[in-house]
């Protein structure tokens, strides 16, 4: 019989099958996606109205004030506000400053002689004390040094004068206020040396024709202690201004 047969035939399950797994392929690298050309127009700029002219501001003057003074700290002349002088305060400043030039001049010149002055009168200072000992020291009255001397002696007093004329008149177109200062304290020790110098030649001369009589060592020592006493101020007058 069919039917027994098919019944058992039905009972029996069909085998399983083993899972079957599915294989992923390789994935492929991931481009990235480039966007499409956008066929639609652009979207057009938004339009602004025509804004309004703009108004022209006029700068108050107080405004350019500052500016201005900034730069005029920078600009200056010696001569002051040269652009704003009148005529006869422009002369009056270019009159100071040619006897400004001319001073710097002359005082210039007088330095030197002052440098001239001070080596001369160290000569003239050592010849007169080797004068004075050969004729009344116990030299033997030999009378070698007496024109040297008389030289040196000249010499010292053509310097002195010609400096102390270039003091006298070098222009000073500065106002300065009196106070004591190296410059003053120079002027004061050449003043006393000049006194020094006259009493110099007045004693000289005398002490030269009183030759032969008692009095002439007296002359003659009295000459020597007024040049010691105004070669030391001539000397410090040079020192001072110097230093």
């Amino acid at each position: 019989m069919l039917v027994p047969h098919l019944a058992d035939a039905a009972k029996k399950k069909p085998p399983k099958r083993a899972p079957v797994e599915a294989k992923t392929p390789p994935s492929a690298p991931v481009e990235p996606v480039k966007p499409e050309a956008s066929t639609a127009a652009p979207n057009p700029a938004p339009t602004l109205a025509p804004a309004a002219a703009p108004t022209e501001i006029k700068a108050a003057p107080a405004s350019a004030e500052p500016a201005r003074k900034k730069s005029d700290d920078l600009d200056f002349d010696l001569l002051g506000k040269s652009d704003k002088l009148n005529a006869d305060e422009l002369v009056a400043a270019q009159r100071i400053q040619q006897l400004a030039k001319q001073r710097r001049t002359m005082l210039v010149v007088h330095q030197a002689l002052g440098f001239a002055l001070m080596g001369v009168a160290t000569a003239n200072v050592t010849l007169g004390t080797l004068n004075y000992w050969d004729k009344f020291g116990g030299g033997g009255f030999t009378n070698h040094f007496e024109l040297a001397h008389l030289i040196s002696a000249m010499t010292t007093t053509g310097i002195f004068a010609t400096n102390g004329l270039l003091a006298l008149f070098a222009p000073d177109p500065y106002d300065k206020p009196g106070r004591w200062d190296s410059a003053r304290v120079h002027r004061i020790l050449m003043a006393a040396s000049t006194v020094g110098m006259v009493a110099q030649i007045a004693l000289g001369f005398i002490s030269a024709t009183r030759i032969g009589q008692v009095d002439q060592r007296d002359f003659a020592r009295i000459h020597l202690g007024v040049g010691y006493a105004t070669y030391a101020l001539t000397m410090a007058g040079g020192l001072v201004y110097l230093f």
